[in-house]
């Protein structure tokens, strides 16, 4: 019964994926961040816990529904960084202010040595 009910699920995920990718497009999920994955992520497992109307009980449906968007977004982020790396954060290997006042690439500095 469990492989059966896993089977659907991941049903689900591939639909959800296959709606994803007509809807924004490899090109679109190439340039996210780990960042942006995780906010994604974030925002829509947030839907699950919270109803749409304030007060009102927990509808399944919109649970179901909330956790496929985030197993199929989780699903995106690893087909990119597999297939391509996840994009840098604009502040990733960014340079240092010293580096940006003099032009120049220093080395590493040890935090230990100072």
């Amino acid at each position: 019964m469990r492989k059966k009910i896993r089977r659907l699920i991941f049903k689900l995920i591939d639909a959800e994926r296959i709606y994803q990718e007509d809807k924004w497009g490899e090109e679109f999920d190439e340039k996210n961040t780990i960042n942006d994955w995780v906010t994604y992520i974030v925002r829509y497992a947030s839907n699950a816990a919270f109803p749409t109307t304030p007060g009102a009980p927990i509808d399944n449906e919109q649970v179901k529904a909330a956790f496929v968007k985030v197993a199929a977004l989780a699903v995106a982020a690893l087909e990119m960084q597999e297939k391509h790396g996840l994009a840098p954060r604009h502040y990733d290997e960014q340079p240092t202010l010293k580096e940006k006042l003099y032009g120049v690439k220093f080395p590493e500095e040890d935090k230990n040595d100072a």
